[in-house]
């Protein structure tokens, strides 16, 4: 992943008409395929379109909007995934991957805090929307990693990275320590000491397949907390079932009239 060129094979493509698969685009190719089979499985539909019937509406004249709203984050990380093949900037890439998991975390979050999931359950079933989080911070709010010369690129687990060869890492747990929401006082100091200005910078992003992994074991177990829950069931279906959304009559106003 250090090579920040855009090139293709050549060789590959006169044999056979295109180019060849990077070792990372063959990463993100088991993302699309483990995505594509545990979240949107048979006909395409989200698992989280179930929370349609869990949440009370039968979809003939109710409508819960959870549903729909989480169906089409779902579908756009699934769309993105599906474009692997194009992933030729690696970094830049990873980085739209990061950001289009995050939005699904954002709303993921409304949810569980509505519900007042905290503690040991929350931590050890969903870290992994923490992690993202971190890493969406990073993405947003680089801070002085702007003022870093040149960095490096990696993807956890790369046999070509060598830890010691760099003053800095910014790793998983870098981003933990650091891209919190509120980090101030001595963490942000420390911050930018150590970035400020700097050059020998490393960027270790996660195992890509294992990010994705983790995240679908989380939608897995969202979808059935909220299945087997009936207090969150009742909770949730007061705030975004609409009983009588496809028998409603809206009457129509005209533009500009009184």
């Amino acid at each position: 992943m250090r090579s920040m060129s855009r090139r293709c094979d050549c060789r590959e493509y006169q044999r056979t008409g295109k180019a060849a698969m990077t070792p990372f685009q063959e990463k993100f190719k088991v993302c699309y395929n483990e995505f594509s089979t545990r979240v949107h499985p048979g006909n395409g539909s989200s698992i989280m379109c179930k929370l349609h019937s869990i949440l009370g509406a039968d979809c003939i004249s109710g409508h819960n909007c959870l549903g729909c709203n989480f169906n089409e984050e779902t579908h756009s990380i699934r769309d993105y995934l599906a474009t692997y093949a194009q992933f030729d900037y690696e970094p830049e890439a990873y980085r739209f991957y990061l950001v289009r998991l995050y939005l699904l975390v954002e709303r993921m979050d409304v949810i569980l805090d509505i519900i007042k999931l905290i503690g040991e359950y929350r931590y050890k079933h969903f870290a992994v929307l923490t992690d993202v989080r971190k890493w969406a911070n990073f993405i947003k709010h680089p801070g002085p990693f702007l003022l870093v010369h040149h960095p490096d690129y990696f993807i956890d687990g790369d046999g070509d990275f060598d830890r010691s060869c760099f003053k800095a890492v910014i790793d998983q747990e870098f981003v933990r320590k650091y891209y919190g929401s509120s980090e101030g006082g001595d963490k942000r100091k420390q911050l930018w000491k150590s970035l400020e200005n700097a050059s020998e910078v490393a960027v270790l992003f996660p195992d890509p397949i294992d990010l994705t992994r983790r995240f679908c074991d989380a939608i897995e177990r969202f979808v059935e907390m909220l299945d087997t829950n009936t207090v969150h069931q009742e909770v949730l279906s007061k705030r975004s079932t609409y009983e009588a959304y496809f028998t409603r009559e809206i009457p129509c106003v005209p533009v500009g009239s009184e």
